[in-house]
Order: structure tokens, then sequence, then C-alpha cells
């Protein structure tokens, strides 16, 4: 048997979610064109996480949507303050950045639910209120590896030195990738004074467009979602992974051209 871990390494920690699933028919972001959705292949969550240690506490909250605003986590963040104490600077509001979640920026080409949008900050300070409340003794193990073959930089470079996206028949001209890819993928688990698993933060860069393309019609958190069902059915329903993406702007899942794949 192994020691036992002593008192005064433990924290507390909360965890909770808030589904913020719109409703069919808005429109989705991720693409410069207006797709109406038609449908929910999987649902959309606010998932939130409260540390404490001492009289200290932070939150991380992880949206399935396809970016964050100022407008709502400025919002959000002034209701968790107020209602659960803990300061601005420290809360971490962020998105998955889903291509199949709705567009909540204001002006932008796909029209913007402003109902929807208003409510978000609302359900985003409800899952950390949540979680707050939960708080139990746990411990934080930090964990990485690395994962070969899943992400692409989708920019190549050419002879003259400019970069383009993809590869446009100009083979003669494209020397390789553009650039690195991050395949780092970290972790850190929530567990709790017996031991058991009960939240996960999960850190990779590569852009959550892989169930729909530009064509898709249905709201889905698309594979952070896919990532947060597995833990959840192996570590139990309650379980939640908080996803944190990582520098993925040019790093998609397809290599756009098989000659470039490194070796």
């Amino acid at each position: 048997m192994s020691d036992p871990i002593p008192e005064d390494w433990y924290i507390r920690v909360g965890h909770a979610r808030r589904r913020i699933t719109p409703p069919v028919g808005v429109s989705l972001a991720g693409y410069f064109h207006d797709r109406k959705s038609a449908s929910i292949r999987d649902d959309l969550y606010a998932r939130a996480l409260v540390i404490e240690s001492g009289d200290s506490r932070l939150a991380l909250v992880s949206c399935d949507l396809i970016c964050m605003t100022a407008e709502v986590s400025g919002t959000a963040r002034k209701i968790i303050e107020n209602e659960c104490g803990i300061p601005p600077a420290n809360i971490l509001i962020a998105a998955t950045h889903t291509h199949t979640g709705p567009e909540i920026r204001p002006g932008s080409s796909v029209p913007r639910d402003d109902e929807y949008a208003d409510n978000l900050p609302r359900l985003i300070a409800d899952a950390v209120r949540e979680a707050a409340e939960l708080l139990f003794p746990a411990t934080l193990h930090p964990g990485r590896t690395h994962l070969e073959g899943y992400s692409f930089n989708r920019l190549f470079r050419l002879k003259d030195g400019t970069e383009l996206f993809g590869k446009h028949d100009r083979d003669a001209e494209i020397i390789g990738p553009a650039g690195p890819v991050d395949t780092e993928l970290q972790t850190l688990t929530i567990i709790d004074e017996e031991t058991r698993p009960r939240a996960m933060i999960v850190n990779f860069a590569l852009h959550p467009d892989v169930i729909g393309g530009g064509n898709a019609d249905f709201i889905s958190a698309d594979w952070p979602g896919i990532v947060a069902e597995t833990l959840s059915a192996t570590y139990g329903e309650k379980f939640d992974a908080i996803f944190l993406q990582g520098a993925a702007g040019d790093i998609n899942h397809w290599p756009h051209d098989p000659t470039y794949l490194p070796d």
C-alpha cells in the first residue's frame, strides 16, 4: 500500500456544469456563411471548476462555444464576484472553439441570437456558484503525453517565403509546413480523499471542426464534447472534463496534403 497523503497536501475543489445548448434554428458560428441549425447532435455545456486554497479561490470555466467575448465574460465575472466572492482576476472563462455552436459575437457575418447571448452570463455564473457550493478535499495530479498524427498545420510555406492556406495545386512552390505542431496533451486530475478521480482539466491544441465542416446543420460540442462524454463514461456520470484549447489557430485534424506529413 502507498503511504497516505498528508493532510496539509489537500486543497478544496468543486465542479459543476450547466447546459448552454441554444434552441434549434440559431445560426452556427465558425464559417463565413449562415448555417441554420436543424438538430442537436449533442448538448453544449459550461463546465466550471473552483479551487480553494487557504483564503484564496479561483474559477475555471470552459464553454462549448466558438469564442468568448468580453461582453459575456465581463458580465459573468461580476455575477460570480457578487454571488461567490471570487475576484474577477481569479476567474478564467474560455471557449473550446467548436464550429457547431451558436454565434455570440455582435456584428459578425453570422446572425447572433441576442436573447441567447444575454442569458449566457447567468448560466456560466450558475455553474461556478454550484461548483463553489460543492467543495470537497482533493489533491491535484498533473500529467502529460504526446499525441502524434492527430494534428496538422494547415499553412504551407512557399519558396519565396510567403505562406499559403492549403495546397492549391502549387506543389512546385511548397517547401513544407509553415510551422510546427504542438503534440503535447496536458491534464490536471482532481482526486478526492477516497482516491477517486472527480474531474480533469484537459489541454490540447486542435481545431474542433472534426465532425461537421461548412455544411454542418447540427449543434455539437465536437471532439472536446466527445472527450468529456468518454471520461464521464469511464469515471462516472458526475465526472467533469474542463477542456482548455491550446494554440490551434492553424492546427487542423486534416493534413490538407499527405505529401508533407512528418516522417
